[in-house]
């Protein structure tokens, strides 16, 4: 992480001991300097191409699945898609996408 905003969003989910903090393009726990105990927790504020809002980032520290999010960006297809978001790893922040089951195409039985 680089310079913090000095925005805090509460307690470190990882280590407990920092909070966690802004900086420009995420947030991530105060600790994370290998000398203040070096947690690597850090919620990116960009993800796929999309910007996260402070809300959609406190639902994700409360261990909530996000709505559906529109505008999320394949960077290597380019193609635009939606998808839901969670914590996948609650030591690092690491964010998922929860897709929504594809629908069934119709088939005749027979």
């Amino acid at each position: 992480m680089t310079e913090t905003t000095g925005t805090i969003l509460g307690p470190c989910p990882a280590c407990g001991e920092g909070t966690l903090v802004e900086s420009a393009k995420a947030w991530g726990c105060s600790r994370w300097k290998p000398e203040d105990g070096g947690c690597p927790y850090t919620i990116w504020k960009t993800v796929a191409g999309k910007k996260l809002t402070v809300a959609q980032i406190q639902q994700l520290l409360a261990g909530e699945t996000t709505e559906e999010i529109h505008g999320f960006q394949n960077p290597k297809t380019r193609k635009i898609f939606s998808a839901r978001l969670r914590i996948d790893d609650p030591n690092t922040g690491h964010i998922a996408f929860v897709f929504e089951p594809r629908k069934e195409l119709g088939r005749k039985e027979g």
